[in-house]
């Protein structure tokens, strides 16, 4: 190529020019996937890039399918209706994250207690702030008669623990159970085990099929406030340590040429181990005075003893030739 491309616009290219009349000639057609949309220019980008891209191979408008992830604390509050309208000739859809977008609300806030979450496991989509999120999220798929998706259940089938694969099967279940009664349109799941669960509540709470659908009675349209809403919560060293845990693990499987791992979602754990001691809070229960900064501050968990402990764990055999080093370096 005489001049560099953006890598995502390569792939794009790449796989549209290879695959997208054979799938039409098979019934289906070119669905795509844009996370983490930071406003509607950059929606209408991809808009852009798609209608030229339908033109050149002599594909109608529309032939192209897209899902909009709105997940960024800017997606919902610069642009929150706007990335969609950009979006209007790919016939797109959208969905929630909520991994992504505490992160996302602490990327953005830098240096203030608003930048800080409690511990992960505690920020969830019954979380003022996340919930107004998804309520908004979806009344605006709706005006723009689109189809409103619920978020990732990241809970997967536990085969070996009885008790603790019902306590996932639990939480997905009132995950999704709420989801189809706010007024989603589908959902999705992090494994196929899950996908019966989650049809069967759709199926029984979803009264029409058209993505107009009214939401329930008495919903307000979600103000500025509610989005900025920072959730009650404590901050734990198991939390901090779940952090380092997943944030190395994801990036040494990673490294490994492994892109699905099962670990809990990724987004944030970088950032909730930087900003939680950089806020000034807290850690429950207190670290001894021995391991504290004079002025209160914790100081953060050391990667390479992570790394240390995840090798460790893994054993002998899964260490050989693991990355957890190279891992924690980069999460620094």
């Amino acid at each position: 190529m005489a001049s560099r491309c953006p890598g995502a616009l390569f792939d794009f290219g790449l796989f549209f020019f290879h695959n997208a009349k054979e799938l039409l000639a098979r019934g289906t057609a070119p669905y795509f996937y844009l996370p983490k949309i930071e406003s509607h220019l950059e929606a209408r980008l991809w808009n852009d890039v798609f209608v030229h891209a339908q033109a050149k191979l002599g594909m109608p408008k529309g032939t192209i399918r897209a899902t909009v992830l709105i997940e960024t604390i800017t997606g919902r509050l610069r642009d929150g209706r706007d990335p969609l309208r950009s979006c209007a000739t790919i016939r797109p859809g959208s969905t929630a994250a909520a991994g992504t977008t505490s992160s996302a609300s602490s990327r953005n806030s830098p240096k203030t207690r608003l930048a800080c979450m409690p511990d992960r496991a505690q920020v969830t989509m019954t979380s003022h702030f996340l919930r107004s999120y998804s309520l908004l999220l979806i009344k605006t798929c709706h005006r723009r008669e689109i189809h409103a998706m619920g978020g990732m259940a990241a809970q997967i089938p536990i085969r070996d623990d009885p008790a603790a694969n019902e306590a996932a099967m639990e939480k997905v279940r009132a995950d999704k159970q709420r989801e189809a009664g706010d007024g989603h349109d589908g959902t999705w799941v992090a494994h196929p085990g899950l996908v019966a669960i989650a049809k069967e509540i759709f199926d029984r709470e979803m009264h029409a099929s058209q993505p107009d659908r009214p939401q329930a009675p008495g919903r307000r349209m979600s103000a500025a406030s509610d989005l900025l809403a920072v959730p009650r919560g404590t901050i734990t060293e198991a939390g901090l340590r779940q952090n380092l845990n997943v944030g190395i693990g994801y990036i040494e499987a990673w490294l490994r040429g492994t892109g699905c791992v099962p670990l809990y979602q990724s987004d944030g754990g970088r950032r909730h181990r930087r900003d939680q001691p950089r806020a000034g809070l807290a850690v429950d229960p207190p670290r001894r005075p021995a391991r504290r900064r004079p002025h209160g501050r914790c100081r953060t968990l050391p990667c390479g003893r992570r790394a240390a402990k995840l090798r460790q764990a893994a054993g002998d055999e899964a260490a050989y030739g693991s990355r957890y080093d190279d891992a924690a370096q980069l999460f620094r």
